[in-house]
């Protein structure tokens, strides 16, 4: 598990204690396979007031207009078709089938190495909410961007040549002395196995995630889904994966934090919180997820995140 992963699973506490925030310095600095640094937790919590527009959910890759540095260079894709031959869907598998079937119809498509993945995200949390955007070097060698309004922009660290490059705001940019591999670091994982059972083990390898962890897994599914690029076959591996790991149920009806109702599959209690990933009832395409503290710092607070937009896009703006 990477150190923001980490984080976004233990901390039910704002702002994180000493023994969290050590503990994710610590990760940042040693862990193996380390992804970049990501502020979306931080931000979500530290926000006071933020307008999001009002944009269309689009999970698959699609051109994202207006995303400076934009340009599509695979197959954008329209949801999928409202009914390839879903089944019933009143238990968490049943639900979670009829989303690898529903992934299963998006178009194919890859980003080039020197491309990025562009995330338009929409967060909620008890402290605010507003909209983030990030650039995500696909190959993990280029330095990407997260900007969540003004005064929160930052680049997104590179690897190259086996160190990490950084890159302050307003300086330029500098390698570090710490190792790290291009693949950690990289938004599109086309060695992401597409059988369930390789997957576990995939995942477990990466991010320590034990084979019988619902409410690891189930966040871990979200950090990818709204993190990476991934081809139709990983999105329905990892939602055929969860249909086979116990500990989840089905909720008939759930809205997420942008109004938009559908069912849902959720966790138990699990480091203070329940999560809830939602799905749209007719085509069966992920809505975003909502998370609701029960206990601890957070116990009552109600949460959440939905993808506005994506897409493979040439470049970033202006890095700070």
């Amino acid at each position: 598990m990477n150190e923001l992963d980490m984080i976004r699973v233990l901390l039910d506490e704002a702002p994180p204690s000493a023994e969290v925030a050590a503990e994710g310095r610590r990760r940042i600095g040693t862990g193996p396979g380390r992804r970049r640094s990501r502020g979306r937790w931080a931000m979500a919590a530290g926000l006071t007031a933020a307008a999001a527009a009002a944009v269309a959910v689009a999970y698959a890759l699609a051109p994202a207009a207006g995303a400076p540095g934009a340009r599509p260079a695979a197959s954008a894709g329209a949801p999928a078709p409202p009914h390839p031959a879903f089944g019933p869907a009143t238990t968490a598998s049943g639900v979670l089938r009829n989303a690898a079937l529903a992934a299963l119809q998006l178009p194919a498509g890859a980003p080039l190495p020197g491309q990025f993945v562009y995330t338009k995200l929409y967060l909620r949390q008890a402290t605010g909410a507003g909209v983030m955007q990030t650039w995500e070097s696909a190959d993990g060698t280029r330095l990407g961007l997260e900007d969540a309004g003004p005064n929160q922009r930052a680049a997104l660290p590179a690897c190259r040549d086996g160190f990490w490059v950084d890159k302050p705001v307003g300086q330029p940019a500098e390698e570090s002395k710490m190792r790290c591999n291009p693949a950690g670091n990289a938004a599109y994982q086309p060695a992401m196995p597409t059988a369930p059972a390789a997957l576990r083990s995939y995942l477990h390898q990466r991010f320590g995630l034990d084979p019988g962890d619902s409410g690891g897994l189930l966040t871990q599914t979200e950090s990818l889904l709204t993190t990476c690029y991934l081809t139709p076959a990983q999105r329905a591996a990892l939602y055929r994966l969860l249909a086979r790991t116990p500990g989840l149920t089905a909720v008939p009806h759930v809205t997420n934090v942008r109004g938009q109702t559908g069912v849902g599959v959720r966790s138990g209690t699990w480091k203070g919180s329940v999560y809830t990933i939602i799905f749209d009832r007719r085509t069966f395409a992920p809505l975003g997820m909502n998370w609701t503290g029960v206990s601890g710092p957070m116990k009552g607070t109600h949460n959440g995140e939905v993808v506005l937009k994506t897409a493979i896009v040439d470049g970033t703006p202006p890095l700070p």
